[in-house]
């Protein structure tokens, strides 16, 4: 593999530099107004001593950044089995229980609370790094420029590049990279559970009327497109998924076994006979196999239900509908 030329390496490191002199900066700036009492926060709360509202703005970042790092690890991990490590990381297996599987509607839940949490941590985060009252550079008498006070030191902008640094962008570099590992921190498992107790509070409920709103009546979306797309494919990928069900060994448990790759995209198999009176009331013929499942093994049902399917390609998109328990 060759070596990047002299001037893109110039140019990589010029950025690397340029970024360390802006956080650094923006840090000292802030960690100066802080101590010195300039910032929004003491304006609100002028009995705060200047070091504990330092600590609180770490604890703020730390907190912002568990929030996202968790956005991230928990919809990934999501989608995913725990089976590769849940003995190992028993935290990130205890958390992910909370919004997967038959749970699986209280990732929408969580990510619900976890919207309000953020809004609040930036509204204290912008109110600690805003300092309307500061005019000079720290330790010296020399002021700001006018353009750059205006812009970036009364708006509490110059705090951006810090927190989005410390608080969002590294947290969500780790947790990409690091998934498991960081769900298995113990503040995420709090902070989903958080994030759950505030939506089940009602707070933010109106979103939910809004969403049905939107989706029901403007747009009129179709979920059952979302659930083929989520199960990695259209009508022809849904149907060889299913088929390729019927070539491997089947238990007699398979009816309350969900898939490992459909887990998440459909929820939880129904039984036989659940599937049998659906089938009749969608109009279609009900299967030999569903007609006696007491005394056909469960893979002869499945098998007689794909022959059907492939046979009327209608039935296909109705195939999600009649074998999961949609519950997302």
């Amino acid at each position: 593999m060759e070596a990047d030329p002299l001037w893109l390496r110039i140019l990589k490191l010029s950025r690397y530099l340029w970024s360390t002199c802006i956080v650094v900066f923006s840090g000292f700036i802030i960690v100066y107004g802080i101590l010195a009492n300039e910032s929004g926060f003491h304006r609100t709360f002028p009995t705060c001593p200047p070091p504990a509202a330092l600590i609180i703005f770490l604890l703020l970042i730390l907190f912002f950044g568990l929030l996202e790092g968790g956005h991230v690890c928990v919809v990934d991990l999501s989608k995913h089995s725990t089976e590769t490590f849940k003995q190992k990381y028993k935290r990130a297996d205890s958390t992910h229980k909370l919004v997967s599987g038959p749970r699986i509607m209280n990732l929408s839940k969580y990510l619900m609370g976890r919207q309000v949490m953020v809004i609040f941590s930036q509204f204290f985060l912008g109110s600690l790094a805003s300092f309307p009252g500061m005019v000079n550079f720290p330790f010296t008498d020399r002021p700001f420029p006018v353009l750059f006070k205006k812009i970036m030191v009364d708006t509490g902008l110059l705090n951006v590049v810090f927190v989005t640094t410390f608080g969002s962008l590294v947290p969500q570099l780790i947790a990409t990279r690091y998934p498991v590992q960081f769900m298995n921190v113990l503040g995420i498992k709090i902070i989903v559970i958080a994030g759950l107790v505030i939506e089940a509070s009602g707070v933010a409920h109106f979103s939910w009327v809004l969403h049905d709103v939107i989706t029901r009546f403007i747009f009129r979306m179709d979920q059952h497109v979302t659930k083929r797309v989520m199960s990695d494919g259209s009508d022809e990928q849904l149907n060889s998924q299913l088929v390729d069900v019927t070539t491997s060994q089947v238990s007699e448990d398979f009816w309350t076994t969900p898939l490992p790759d459909m887990r998440t995209a459909e929820g939880e198999w129904k039984d036989c006979k659940t599937i049998a009176q659906e089938w009749q009331q969608m109009g279609c013929k009900i299967p030999n196999a569903l007609s006696a499942v007491n005394r056909i093994p469960p893979q002869q049902v499945l098998k007689e239900l794909l022959t059907l399917i492939k046979a009327d390609h209608k039935l296909v998109e109705m195939a999600n509908e009649i074998l999961f328990v949609n519950d997302i």
